[in-house]
């Protein structure tokens, strides 16, 4: 006996089942299928897909899924006739089937196990989704349609790079211009910027910018800021908005992009163990300033009314700023200026994107190429120059109130930082 067929069928039972459990739950009393109508349908398509591989029987689908058509197709008549419209339930057993039958082939059976999961979300956010629509306002469709052109349409249509054909030797790499990195650093600071829109919204100002930071500070902290920047100019009348919110969201994202540093750093290469040091100072301290700025502070300015989800320009600007910034990170490492390169490499690169001097240099001190020393002073300085960024991105682009709070508080990591790399280097 294959138990490897036996655990599939389980698969294909236990995905009917979770869809049809959701479907149950949301339909009346009479509807067309319920949890063990689900589950059947479900391993129906596994039985098929077993026939086919163990039989050869190729007309096995058509001929089960015509059937589960007509079966369909029957109810839909006799729950029409008795004024139900809907179509739902009838497309998700269709889904349910082929889901089923996908489970049976192991290079597909992870998308079946993923897109069961997903369907039977999106079902179960039936009230949210229809509440979401017939609320949207006009501004939030047309920036929802711009958001899905950018991150799905752009993105995937641009080179991952483009050859120009202007350099020699030793600067052969300067011809290379990287457009979906950037375009990807552009959706990025859309993404926050739109997700971050729609949980103020949905949860306040609070609670919501506090989600912001939190997931953001995972991608990009750099992004967050701006993001928070742009919102503290808001008004509502003659008044700013409460810029407490958008403080400690860029405080957290701060804070969460130093946890995942240090983690990144040290499963990377175990030698760079001692960067958990600051880390763990750097992001306590900033969890101090964290709960200063959580404080009850009701009244001290209108709550945030954000006016459109997108917000495209910032976001095109540090694009280009990124590529800008990989060209002369770039012409470092060309200059061959060794440790130095090193060293002037990642402040540069750390003005906005410090994953590639982690993945760098850790990499280069697992190979012994520099020491462990040198590799964590080198991401060390890649923060400390992030902090300039992020500093000179919430006082030029934010309010004056928003950019000169942050700037102290990133001046004071800022200052930690470069400590703790004295430290390091006297050891």
């Amino acid at each position: 006996m294959d138990f490897g067929i036996i655990i599939n069928f389980l698969t294909a039972l236990a995905l009917g089942a979770l869809i049809g459990m959701e479907r149950q739950r949301d339909q009346k009393s009479g509807g067309f299928a319920g949890v063990r109508t689900y589950t059947l349908i479900s391993f129906l398509g596994g039985l098929s897909a077993f026939i086919l591989q163990e039989f050869n029987f190729s007309f096995i689908l058509p001929l089960v899924f015509g059937s589960i058509v007509v079966l369909v197709i029957s109810s839909y008549i006799v729950s029409a006739s008795k004024g139900y419209m809907g179509i739902t339930t009838e497309i998700s057993a269709f889904i349910t089937f082929l889901l089923g039958f996908l489970v049976m082939f192991d290079q597909y059976k992870n998308y079946a196990l993923v897109f069961g999961v997903l369907i039977t979300i999106l079902l179960s956010f039936k009230n949210v989704l229809h509440k979401f629509v017939e609320g949207a306002k006009v501004v939030e469709w047309n920036d929802t349609l711009k958001f899905a052109l950018i991150a799905f349409v752009i993105l995937p249509l641009l080179p991952e790079k483009i050859e120009l054909s202007l350099f020699k030797e030793p600067f052969v790499e300067l011809n290379y211009i990287y457009p979906r990195e950037a375009w990807l650093l552009v959706v990025f600071v859309c993404a926050i910027s739109f997700i971050g829109y729609f949980l103020v919204k949905f949860m306040g100002s609070k609670q919501g910018t506090n989600m912001i930071g939190a997931h953001g500070g995972i991608v990009s902290s750099t992004a967050v800021t701006q993001s928070m920047a742009v919102h503290s100019k808001s008004k509502v009348g003659n008044r700013l908005v409460n810029q407490r919110p958008l403080i400690t969201a860029t405080i957290l994202a701060t804070v969460v992009s130093f946890i995942r540093i240090g983690v990144i750093s040290v499963a990377i290469n175990s030698d760079l163990y001692m960067i958990i040091l600051p880390v763990i100072f750097i992001v306590l301290t900033g969890l101090m300033f964290f709960l200063i700025y959580s404080r009850d502070d009701s009244g001290k300015g209108a709550q945030i009314r954000l006016e459109s989800p997108l917000k495209l320009k910032p976001a095109l600007i540090l694009g280009f700023l990124y590529l800008l910034l990989t060209f002369v990170s770039k012409l470092s490492f060309a200059l061959n200026l060794g440790k130095s390169g090193i060293i002037i490499t990642s402040i540069i690169t750390g003005f906005f994107d410090i994953d590639p001097v982690i993945l760098t240099v850790s990499s280069l001190s697992v190979g012994g190429d520099i020491s462990a020393t040198d590799a964590i002073c080198a991401i060390l300085l890649a923060l400390a120059s992030n902090q300039l960024t992020k500093s000179f991105v919430a006082y030029s682009t934010g309010s004056r109130q928003f950019g000169v709070k942050v700037a102290r508080i990133l001046m004071v990591l800022l200052i930690l930082i470069l400590l703790f790399i004295l430290y390091i280097k006297s050891l």
